[in-house]
C-alpha cells in the first residue's frame, strides 16, 4: 500500500467505495485537489481508500474545515488505511491552517449514529465529540399549493411595515454585503463572504429573504438554497434578525421557498440543525420536516 495524490482516473474507483464523496469531489476537484489523498496498491492499480478537506464553514465563531475520508471495506487492512489516510488529512489541515483567518479553526469529521467503530476510530485519532446534529427532510408534495409573499410585520418602534419575499442576488457587492450584515446580527457572527461566493458558483446556491418593502436592501430573514441529487435540494443557513423575530417571517419565507422548489421539480428539501437548538426544530417540525438521521460532530485538534 502507498498513498498518491488524488488523481481524476481514480474518480470512478471511488464512487465505488462512497458515491457522495465522490460527487463532492468530481463537483468540486478544481478545490480539493491539494488536499486529496488516496491509498493504493503499490502498482496503482486499486483504490483501497481516499481521502480530502472540503470546503470550511464558519459556526459560532468556529471555522471548520470537513474531513472527508473512506475505505473499501473488502480490503482486509481497512483499518490501516484509514490511519494512513487520516495523518495525511491532519498533515494537510497543518499546510492550510496559516491560511486561515480565523483563531479557532478545527478538523472535522462527521459519524452517524450507529457507526460505532468509525466513532471508536475517531476517538483513537485523537478528535473529540463537539455536538449533535440532526438531518431533517420534507416531502415538496406536502407543500401547501398558496403562500404568503408579503407579510404585514411590525418595526423595532412599533410602526406597521410590509415585508415580501425576494432572490437575493449575493454577486451584487452592496447586496451581499447587506446579506452578510442581517447574517452576523442572526447568527451572532458574518457568514465568510468566500464560503458565500463559493456556494453560489459552485453549488448553484440561491439566497432567498424577507425584506422590508420599501427598504429591499434590509434583510429580515433569509435561507440558502442549493441542489443535491436525486431531486434533492438543501434549504439551509436559515436565521432571522433578533429585531425582526417572533412575526413568523421565517415561517412565511419558507412556505414560499418550498412552493417555489416544488414547481421547480424538486421532491424533498433537507437541512441540519443542532439538537440544542429546541426552538428552531419545533419550527422546523411544523413546516413538515421530518428527523432522518442524526450525526455526530467530532473535531480535531
Amino acid at each position: 500500500m502507498k498513498l498518491i495524490p488524488y488523481d481524476p482516473c481514480f474518480l470512478e474507483k471511488i464512487r465505488k467505495i462512497d458515491a457522495s464523496a465522490a460527487q463532492q469531489l468530481e463537483f468540486n476537484k478544481d478545490v480539493f485537489v491539494t488536499t486529496a489523498t488516496l491509498s493504493v496498491s503499490d502498482d496503482e492499480e486499486t483504490l483501497y481508500g481516499f481521502s480530502y478537506i472540503s470546503l470550511g464553514t464558519l459556526n459560532y465563531g468556529v471555522f471548520n474545515l470537513n474531513a472527508e475520508l473512506g475505505a473499501d471495506p473488502s480490503y482486509e487492512d481497512a483499518f490501516e488505511v484509514l490511519e494512513a489516510l487520516t495523518e495525511a488529512l491532519k498533515e494537510a489541515f497543518i499546510k492550510l491552517r496559516p491560511e486561515i483567518p480565523h483563531e479557532k479553526v478545527y478538523l472535522t469529521a462527521w459519524c452517524a449514529e450507529g457507526r460505532e467503530t468509525y466513532r471508536e476510530f475517531l476517538e483513537y485519532q485523537g478528535f473529540y465529540k463537539n455536538r449533535t446534529i440532526v438531518f431533517l427532510e420534507k416531502d415538496l408534495s406536502q407543500t401547501e399549493t398558496e403562500t404568503v409573499t408579503s407579510l404585514t410585520i411590525r418595526t423595532p418602534e412599533g410602526e406597521a411595515a410590509e415585508a415580501e419575499v425576494r432572490e437575493i442576488d449575493v454577486k451584487d457587492p452592496e447586496k451581499r454585503a447587506a446579506y452578510l450584515k442581517a447574517h452576523g446580527q442572526g447568527f451572532s457572527f458574518p457568514e465568510s463572504e468566500e464560503g458565500l461566493i463559493f456556494r453560489t458558483e459552485h453549488w448553484k446556491a440561491r439566497v432567498y429573504a424577507m425584506v422590508k418593502a420599501d427598504e429591499p436592501e434590509k434583510v429580515l430573514a433569509a435561507v440558502t438554497v442549493w441542489p443535491r441529487r436525486n431531486g434533492r435540494c438543501a434549504t439551509e443557513d436559515i436565521f432571522c434578525v433578533p429585531d425582526w423575530r417572533r412575526q413568523h417571517l421565517t415561517q412565511e419565507l419558507l412556505k414560499t421557498v418550498h412552493h417555489k422548489l416544488k414547481e421547480e421539480g424538486f421532491l424533498y428539501a433537507g437541512m441540519t440543525a443542532f439538537t440544542c437548538n429546541r426552538e428552531a426544530l419545533k419550527l422546523y417540525e411544523k413546516l413538515g420536516y421530518v428527523k432522518k438521521d442524526k450525526i455526530f460532530e467530532y473535531i480535531w485538534p
